[in-house]
């Protein structure tokens, strides 16, 4: 089990969600409690309904909780305004889904800059910026190129890099496994363990793929929006427990 002694980057005590469809209110988070730290790999893992993409958009600071309490480095979320919370999603979080979004009519440097366009910095500054992401994945030759050209795996990286663009504390990503090419997919996990590795960047993913299970750190089960670690069912750990040396894993809360 990994050690850690620093202040977790996200921790959330209690936390719930309630939907009120009409007459009836839909319980998506039931009291929810867990910390992640500085440089975990983490998964969610759980069927449809279990509140696992609610945890995450909780997490990104797309939505807010009904109740609990939810810390991110070390600052409580529900005290802050929408600006506010939105200021901490620029400086800590970056958020990886499965459709890319690029703008045709612009170059790859300008699409990944786009999330530094409300700032202060300098149009060279962005640039800079966003020419950096583009090298942390690998893209930088293209930097001037319409996103047209790509292949969808470089079209993919690029929206990584536009997600790494603010240097976050930490990357969110909506289920990776949604993309049907194993090729894709394992070149997507080799580079978030080559981000972990070597710059310490706490990922924290949505998914189902024991594939993609298999390169975290923590899987935590989740059903009718509880942790319940019998959600890793003996099918999913035959697979996901064949570990590659060196790497800690556990299967807890």
């Amino acid at each position: 089990m990994l050690n850690y002694v620093t202040e977790p980057v996200v921790e959330v005590q209690q936390l719930s969600k309630v939907f009120q469809t009409g007459s009836r209110e839909l319980v998506a988070l039931d009291a929810v409690s867990l910390a992640i730290h500085r440089g975990e790999m983490i998964a969610f893992m759980g069927p449809a309904t279990s509140g696992k993409s609610t945890l995450l958009a909780i997490l990104g600071l797309m939505d807010r909780p009904s109740y609990g309490h939810y810390r991110l480095a070390g600052q409580e979320m529900s005290a802050l305004s929408r600006v506010e919370q939105a200021q901490m999603r620029h400086a800590h979080i970056g958020i990886y889904s499965r459709q890319f979004r690029l703008l045709p009519r612009l170059s790859l440097l300008q699409n990944v800059a786009l999330p530094l366009a409300f700032g202060r910095m300098s149009e060279q500054e962005r640039m800079q910026q966003a020419y950096t992401a583009l090298e942390r994945v690998g893209l930088e030759e293209f930097a001037h190129a319409r996103p047209s050209i790509l292949t969808p795996m470089q079209q993919q990286r690029a929206a990584l890099a536009r997600a790494l663009v603010n240097n976050p504390t930490m990357l969110l990503v909506d289920e990776p496994s949604a993309l049907d090419d194993p090729q894709m997919r394992d070149g997507m996990l080799e580079l978030f363990r080559r981000l972990n590795h070597e710059q310490g960047l706490t990922i924290i993913a949505v998914t189902n793929n024991p594939t993609v299970a298999q390169q975290m750190d923590r899987v935590i089960g989740l059903r009718d929006g509880r942790i319940d670690p019998d959600v890793l069912t003996s099918a999913v750990l035959g697979q996901v427990l064949q570990l590659p040396a060196g790497r800690a894993r556990s299967w807890c809360n």
